[in-house]
């Protein structure tokens, strides 16, 4: 988009022309295109997670052209995008994965209560991986991506569930 225009980048990805359509539609198409098909439990995850960044970065958007300046902002960079891609997918992992046994530690209501906190703690984690990597060169559907995530996820429960 940043280097296109949104329409040519739209029809570039194999959209077609977006332009004119409504905003839900838009985005709808996108969380498709890019979202691929949620075959897995770990494709589910990818999914809520391109949704919840796409919900992050787009929701004040009334119209394609401002759907177009926030995606051709110059704020938004590859390394950026996937701390945020990817602090939602491990919020996800640790919902499904970890949830139940913060639950036994401490209880449904302050579980429940923890949410955004625990949010919160997950993007911090992987915003201070960051500085000391680029996580565009994660292989994050290999050993390395589990690694990170498993570890992330784990200090979490040992802080929350403490």
């Amino acid at each position: 988009v940043q280097q296109f225009g949104f329409t040519e980048a739209t029809k570039r990805a194999g959209l077609g022309d977006l332009s004119g359509k409504p905003v839900s539609e838009v985005l709808n198409a996108l969380l498709d295109r890019l979202g691929g098909e949620s075959s897995s439990i770990d494709d589910a995850d990818a999914r809520q997670s391109l949704s919840d960044l796409q919900e992050e970065l787009l929701s004040e958007a009334q119209t394609v052209e401002e759907i177009e300046a926030i995606l051709s902002s110059g704020d938004l960079n590859v390394e950026g995008l996937l701390e945020r891609f990817f602090g939602h997918y491990i919020f996800e992992q640790f919902s499904r994965v970890f949830y139940e046994r913060l639950v036994q530690r401490v209880g449904a209501q302050q579980a429940v209560s923890f949410l955004g906190q625990i949010k919160q703690f997950i993007q911090s984690s992987l915003a201070g991986r960051a500085l000391e990597r680029d996580l565009s060169m994660v292989d994050w559907g290999g050993t390395e991506g589990a690694n990170i995530v498993s570890e992330i996820c784990s200090q979490t429960l040992e802080v929350f569930g403490a």
